[in-house]
Order: C-alpha cells, then structure tokens, then sequence
C-alpha cells in the first residue's frame, strides 16, 4: 500500500513537470494559506492560476494585525445609581482591552427644610426635615427635641436674717433662671431691753421696751407716759439775805425743775 501511495506523488509530480514544460509562463496570484489575527501573525504565498503552483520561496509572514481599540464610555456615578470607569474593547476580536470599574454611588448631600425651633431649657422644640438635595430623598423627617433641662451652676449665698432665711443661689447658664437651695434657716431675733425712764413734773416718761440687737427691728415699742405736776419737793435750809432779796430761814424747791414750792421767812418778819 506504502508503494502505491509513493508511485502515486511521483506520477503527479512528474505531471506537474510535464505540465511547466507545455505552460512556460505562470500567472501567479496572491494566496493566504492563514489569514493573521490581533495578536497571531498570518501566512500567504503565490500560486499559479493555471497549474495552482506554489512553490515554498514565495510564503511570506503577514504580521499581527494589533487590537483595534473601541472607547467604551464611563458613566459618573450618583447618590442613586453607581457608574463605570471608561474602558475599551477591541472591534476586530473583542477582547477587553481595559475593564470597566464599578464606581461605588457617592452619599446624599443633605440639606435641611422647613421651620427650625431650637429646643429650650423648658419646651421641646422642633428639627427640619432633611433631604437630599441631588435627589430629593428624604434623609430624617423633622421631629420634636427634647427640652435639654436646665444647667445650675452656684453663683452666690443669701445670708439668713433675723426674719428671713438664708440659700444659695444657683443660676441656668443658658437661659439664667435661678434656683434656690441649702437653705438655712431664719436666725431669730436677739432681743435688747430699752429700759424704761421715768417721768417727773416737766419730763415725759418711757415704757420699758425691747429691739433686736441684729437686726435693729423693735421688738416691743416703747409708750411715752406724759409728764404730771408730782414735784419732788427739797428742802434748803437758810437763804442769806442779798441787797436786794430778802433771806429765809428755808424754802422748798422741786428737786427736778427748781421751782419755789414753800418759802419760810426770818422770825422778825
């Protein structure tokens, strides 16, 4: 069978001799044994028309084309959607030239609408509503504050008094109510006695009293008792005569005010 096979090539080939001797001229044409790719180079050659030809001297390398690059477009991404890097394919096979990234979404830019009422130390107050002002989204729906109470902070002490308490005093440094706490208290008064004076024949006389030594208040008033005609009687023993008043043996003053009460002349008299 091996004999048969070789008879027959050396029959074709000889043919082809034949052949070359009745045609003397070729009419060569180009031919692609492999065309080339993007990356893989291709092969041709030249082969005749009339007897097909096509000796090995006239293969030649068709280099690799290279990637035709096709842009592929980014998209920017948003607080809704996520977007992609630009990349790039090759038209001719396909293959990614440069992948596409996934761009994550960017946050909601938050802004605030509505009436704003800032809390007190007392009263709730009100927040805005927030949303996103790219898309619109509501972020937070407005909702009450809780009031934040008050902040005392001591600021100064009150003495007591003799009728009033005494505390110390704390104030809010937010809205500077006050509030009053340690109290102590009232110290009472410290009674002194305004003693009483006792009234004579020209001077009014004073009831026994009191006052608060602390404070000054009066505890128990004093009552005025008017002066009376009671003199208080004295007796001076001889007045010696002067040029021009008379002597006396004695007379009778009132001891308080002076006044004559009783003259007792000389014997002679």
């Amino acid at each position: 069978m091996k004999r048969k096979i070789v008879g027959a090539i050396t029959l074709f080939c000889s043919l082809l001799c034949l052949a070359s001797c009745c045609f003397p001229e070729h009419e060569w044409e180009e031919f692609v044994i492999k065309e080339a790719t993007c990356t893989e180079s291709g092969l041709k050659t030249k082969r005749c028309k009339k007897c097909s030809l096509s000796p090995d001297y006239f293969q030649q390398t068709i280099p690799a084309l290279g990637h035709k690059e096709k842009v592929l477009p980014g998209e920017t991404a948003s607080c809704t959607h996520q977007g992609l890097s630009e990349g790039s394919v090759c038209e001719r096979c396909g293959i990614t030239l440069i992948e596409q990234q996934i761009i994550p979404m960017t946050e909601h830019t938050p802004i605030a609408v509505g009436t704003f009422l800032p809390a007190t130390c007392e009263e709730d107050g009100l927040s805005a509503k927030i949303v996103c002002s790219e898309c619109g989204l509501t972020l937070e729906e407005a909702h009450a504050i809780p009031a934040t109470g008050h902040h005392f902070e001591y600021v100064s002490t009150i003495q007591p008094t003799c009728t009033s308490v005494g505390y110390a005093v704390y104030e809010c440094e937010h809205c500077h109510a006050t509030e009053r706490r340690d109290e102590v208290a009232p110290l009472g008064h410290l009674p002194v006695i305004d003693e009483a004076k006792q009234q004579d024949c020209i001077h009014d006389g004073m009831t026994e009293g009191s006052h608060c030594a602390r404070c000054g208040e009066v505890i128990v008033a004093q009552s005025v008792v008017p002066h009376d005609d009671n003199h208080s009687p004295k007796t001076i023993e001889y007045i010696a005569p002067t040029c021009t008043e008379k002597g006396y043996r004695s007379q009778v003053i009132c001891d308080v005010c002076g006044l004559i009460l009783e003259k007792f002349g000389f014997a002679n008299e």
